[in-house]
């Protein structure tokens, strides 16, 4: 083992987790709009490659003559096409239990030190593949359905864990709104409020909403973060920010209900032939923060994938294909809501300092919200279910 343990955040440690799970069970199944497992729709794991930060390309493979998913089955490992291992499969599918139960466990655990080892014995040299692709995987697998061999380049995302966060804040994810009508003495008291205890957010927006004449999106803090937000759609910034503003009136902020009540306000000024475009950009947002978009780096989307491997909270990897993209975003739509940050979210604090606040610039008023989105287990059993009809991915354009 080498002398440094490896660090990461529990969705990077989901990835390492994908790797060992395909391998030691040999399949993968393809999952329904509810994200179960379907029987009868899956692929044989015949190899999985990977790209290492250090430039090595690692190729797994599975041994043709023995059954896969059988605990005789055999994994060769191979870097830059030289055989540096033959594993049982049993091993990796072992090493998956340990990593899978230490993930669910306390949210401080570190990295456990076997896993560690096994997967540097390997060829791993951290959790997650090189970032010079796309793809977090390459896969070659044999299709049940039509006998046919094909290469897959996979996105991975883990939701192991209890409700864990879609999108986290930051000092770079403020939504600014100017409180147009808001004179110094209603700034006083805003800024007055208490800044903790209870629902004091949820108090002052609506107190804001009363001393104001209108709550307007100004713009986002960091400017990476807003053309990524455009890059996901063109209206993508006004939409996330007035979702963000309404779900202060939305009990339980779940995102069909936020969505609803958008789409019958048009705080954007859309106008009823394009009121679908609050759907269509919050969609496009969850895709992007659920497959990797941050703030701080450019997004480019990752449309170049052939599908999504997702690790569930039970310990099993399903797929989803391109293809059933749709499916997946209303699964998402679903088991989402927009959250309510602690003020000790941040690692360095600054951005919790700001939550909340008015500030004074130019002679105009200015309130400051963070953007949080959450995963929720329970599927969304409210007034305003998802629409399953028009394909709006498809339809739209960015």
């Amino acid at each position: 083992m080498s002398e440094k343990a490896w660090t990461g955040n529990k969705g990077e440690w989901g990835e390492a987790y994908v790797l060992l799970r395909l391998l030691g069970e040999g399949t993968v199944h393809n999952a329904d709009d509810e994200l179960y497992r379907i029987d009868t729709q899956y692929s044989r794991i015949a190899a999985i490659m990977r790209q290492e930060s250090n430039g090595d390309l690692l190729r797994f493979s599975v041994y043709s003559k023995i059954p896969h998913g059988s605990s005789d089955a055999l994994i060769a490992v191979e870097r830059n096409r030289e055989l540096i291992a033959t594993i049982p499969a049993l091993r990796f599918k072992e090493a998956a239990d340990a990593l899978y139960e230490t993930i669910k466990g306390e949210s401080k655990a570190t990295f456990p030190s076997d896993v560690q080892v096994f997967l540097e014995s390997i060829g791993c040299c951290q959790l997650k593949a090189g970032s010079s692709h796309k793809a977090d995987l390459a896969a070659r697998v044999l299709d049940h359905f039509t006998g046919s061999i094909i290469d897959k380049h996979y996105s991975i995302k883990s939701l192991i864990g209890s409700e864990p966060t879609l999108a986290n804040v930051s000092r770079l994810t403020f939504f600014e709104y100017e409180l147009r009508g808001l004179d110094e003495a209603g700034y006083r008291e805003l800024e007055s409020m208490p800044m903790s205890g209870g629902p004091w957010l949820k108090d002052k927006v609506a107190r804001a909403e009363q001393l104001c004449d209108a709550i307007v999106f100004a713009g986002v803090s960091g400017e990476v973060f807003g053309k990524n937000l455009k890059t996901c759609h063109y209206r993508c910034p006004q939409v996330m920010a007035y979702a963000l503003l309404y779900s202060y009136s939305v009990k339980g902020k779940r995102s069909p209900d936020v969505l609803h009540l958008l789409q019958e306000q048009d705080p954007a000024g859309f106008g009823p032939d394009d009121l679908e475009d609050y759907e269509i950009a919050y969609r496009k947002y969850l895709w992007a923060v659920l497959f990797g978009m941050m703030p701080s780096k450019r997004w480019t989307d990752n449309e170049s994938v052939d599908g999504y491997l997702i690790a569930k909270d039970d310990g099993d990897v399903l797929s989803y294909q391109i293809s059933q993209r749709r499916k997946f975003e209303n699964y998402l739509l679903c088991h989402s809501a927009l959250d309510t940050p602690a003020r000790r979210s941040s690692t360095d604090g600054s951005a919790m300092q700001a939550l909340g606040t008015v500030i004074e610039r130019s002679g105009k008023y200015y309130l400051r919200l963070n953007l949080q989105v959450r995963f929720k287990q329970e599927k969304y059993k409210g007034d305003h279910p998802v629409s399953e009809e028009a394909d709006y991915f498809l339809l739209s354009t960015t």
